[in-house]
């Protein structure tokens, strides 16, 4: 093998090792790409999972057995969250997830943090918080992880219609 032989063949290898770290780098980069998506869409799941557990309540604890016709009725705007001794296992109106916070810990994504609001609202303002009685109530849900850089928010606005 001459000297022109061997500068090909290190010439060859050196192309091939730029090769095989880029390809490398790649997978890593597309593998931590997966992961954050995996991680969002979960942080999504949360908050969506969440809401329609709460709009599967009844609107209000007044009108949980009974229809109401009248604002007045309704829990006042300073009074929205559990009742006492009521557990995320017994909810059983919409405002009881006001202030809920909790930890879920997945095996692939990690620890993700879930806090809701919820408040009285005006249709024509859905992102107002009201703090006078009326037929609207919306939840605000956020979900956060140290694996995360954002934190996701989503919200629903819950009405009551009563028909005869």
């Amino acid at each position: 093998m001459n000297t022109g032989q061997m500068l090909l063949t290190l010439g060859a290898l050196v192309i091939l090792s730029t090769v095989v770290l880029s390809m490398n780098r790649t997978y890593l980069n597309d593998e931590k790409d997966t992961l954050k998506t995996e991680i969002g869409i979960t942080a999504v799941s949360l908050a969506t999972s969440l809401i329609q557990e709460a709009g599967g309540k009844a609107f209000d604890e007044k009108s949980d057995t009974t229809s109401l016709t009248v604002t007045d009725s309704l829990t006042a705007a300073n009074k929205l969250g559990p009742e006492a001794g009521e557990t995320r296992a017994t909810f059983d109106d919409f405002d009881d997830y006001n202030n809920l916070d909790t930890t879920i810990s997945y095996p692939n994504t990690g620890q993700f943090h879930i806090h809701s609001t919820v408040f009285y609202t005006n249709p024509a303002k859905p992102d107002s918080n009201y703090n006078t009685k009326s037929w609207f109530k919306k939840i605000v849900v956020k979900v956060s992880s140290p694996s995360m850089t954002d934190t996701i928010t989503m919200g629903y606005v819950f009405s009551y219609f009563y028909y005869r």
